[in-house]
């Protein structure tokens, strides 16, 4: 199981995966003015997060963009460190650094820099470390929107720029040709439009928030101003980033095809409109959820399925195979040199004296062994026989003691074995529901202890999938049942009235005992 972060300033969330499945969709506002890693570890987050993936925007995180001469990678290394040695302010402090090269750009060499405090990866670690999680990658948010918009598996080639409109801060990344070409975060969001709302109508930001995402085309020209004058100051900024990219990247030419947009920020009515108006470019709208599948109540998936979506760099993160700027890079580096030289001396020298003491132990082992077994020999035959039957007897307790218990062992697997099988079973019928390959719906289920097999029977209904029928559905949701728990010995459908559109099923499932 995968675990995924985003901490903002205004909300932290998180996602799981399993098997390729979305289980686990969570999020928690952070209060006002709180520190988001402090949040981070006060919050009831669950158990066990294992392996984590953090997506943050924060002061100690830098981004950059820089041009360079064509050189091999190990000049490039050394050119982009010298060059942000005195990126991140203060000295004393020390700096990790990332760089991606946007080789879709030919000629000289672009590069996206990412430079991070050491001591925010530190402050991370031990937040985390309260949930019992490990971290695994740190990075920018703008590389969520960038593998959110690869996932579409869009072919169309050309430039486009990506947006994640959030309260505070508004995530820019550009693409040219599908790779990664510039990055960068910048303030304000859509907050300023909540709190212009709140104080237009004399009510809280929580308030003006609900208030604004009700809005649609009938809202009060009063309110539809505001929203349009922040839409306008955002594609105001977009077209701004637009310029300093082309500026940065030396790319007279570089003309985006279209916006791709995400965010809770721009769920606000009529944003999308008013930034497609103001930049001239069309606006798309990004759907982080495309490709991926979930393990998650109908209503939740319906819940959090509106675009654009605020959960677009959190999934975009999750579905990153490799992560282009990931500010635990050069921690890796340093335990990879580690393990290569110092700690490989370590770890021979510590195997060196394990052997030795061990050595020492068996040798220890054999003297006293062959000590007890002269005294042995010199005892006489009268002593020798006695002992011998009594060994006998013992040994005959034993197999009689061991007879007993496999017994009583026998017994309670048979008492135990209908809610065993009950759990698996159920178990396995979770793995197989899917809302849109096979949307199957258990409503009720009995057990039943027979001579020689367990009886389960169910009840629930289907739904039609696509061009899948009810009979498809059922179909398909059997045999991948029978495949996916083996120790089924007969599945017999019991009659049930037809619908078109939603059919009710009721199966006798029998698991033999002997079926381990």
């Amino acid at each position: 199981m995968t675990t995924t972060i985003e901490i903002s300033s205004s909300a932290i969330r998180l996602c799981r995966e399993q098997e390729r499945k979305l289980t686990t969709l969570e999020s928690w506002p952070v209060p006002a003015g709180a520190d988001p890693l402090a949040a981070l570890a006060a919050l009831p987050l669950p158990g066990n997060l294992g392996r984590v993936r953090v997506a943050l925007h924060h002061d100690d995180m830098l981004l950059r963009v820089m041009v360079q001469p064509p050189c091999p990678r190990d000049r490039l290394d050394r050119l982009v460190r010298f060059e942000l040695s005195n990126a991140a302010g203060d000295q004393d402090q020390p700096v990790d650094v990332s760089w991606h090269l946007a080789e879709a750009i030919p000629g000289d060499m672009r590069v996206l820099a990412l430079v991070t405090k050491t001591r925010l990866v530190t402050q991370l670690r031990q937040a985390l470390t309260a949930h019992g999680g490990r971290l695994a990658a740190l990075t920018h948010p703008s590389l969520g929107i960038y593998h959110a918009f690869k996932a579409q598996e869009i072919t169309e080639p050309g430039p486009f720029v990506l947006v994640d409109v959030g309260g505070a801060s508004v995530h820019v990344a550009m693409v040219q040709d599908g790779g990664l070409v510039f990055a960068r975060s910048q303030s304000p969001g859509m907050r300023d439009a909540i709190s212009a709302i709140a104080g237009l109508r004399g009510v809280s930001e929580p308030d003006a928030a609900k208030l604004a995402a009700r809005l649609g085309k009938n809202a009060p020209d009063d309110l539809k101003e505001i929203i349009m004058k922040h839409a306008g100051a955002l594609a105001a900024l977009i077209t701004a980033n637009v310029r300093f990219a082309k500026n940065q990247l030396a790319l007279a030419d570089f003309a985006p095809k279209a916006i791709y947009l995400a965010g809770g920020g721009a769920q606000l009515h009529g944003v999308a409109e008013t930034v497609a108006a103001r930049t001239g470019l069309p606006v798309r709208l990004l759907n982080p959820f495309a490709g991926m599948t979930a393990a998650l109540p109908a209503d939740t998936v319906d819940r959090h399925a509106q675009l654009p979506s605020p959960w677009t760099v959190l999934l975009g993160v999750a579905q990153a195979k490799t992560l282009e700027l990931d500010a635990l890079a050069d921690d890796r580096k340093r335990q990879a040199r580690f393990w290569q030289t110092d700690g490989a001396l370590k770890i021979a020298a510590v195997a060196a004296v394990a052997l030795l003491t061990l050595a020492l132990a068996v040798q220890e082992a054999r003297l006293v062994s062959t000590n007890a077994a002269g005294a042995r020999l010199t005892e006489s035959p009268e002593q020798l026989v006695p002992k011998a039957d009594d060994a006998i007897a013992q040994l005959a307790k034993l197999q009689q003691s061991k007879a007993i218990a496999a017994g009583k062992l026998a017994w309670l697997d048979s008492e135990r074995r209908p809610g065993r099988v009950t759990t698996e079973l159920l178990n396995a019928i979770s793995q197989e529901q899917d809302p849109v390959a096979c949307p199957v719906v258990l409503q009720a289920y009995r057990v039943s202890r027979l001579p020689g097999r367990v009886q389960v029977e169910l009840e629930g209904f289907a739904q039609t999938a696509g061009k899948a029928s009810t009979a498809d559905v059922l179909h398909r949701f059997e045999e991948r049942l029978r495949a996916r728990y083996p120790l089924i010995s007969t599945m017999e459908q019991l009659p049930r009235p037809i619908d078109s559109q939603r059919q009710t099923f009721a199966y006798r499932i029998a698991i033999l005992d002997s079926a381990r």
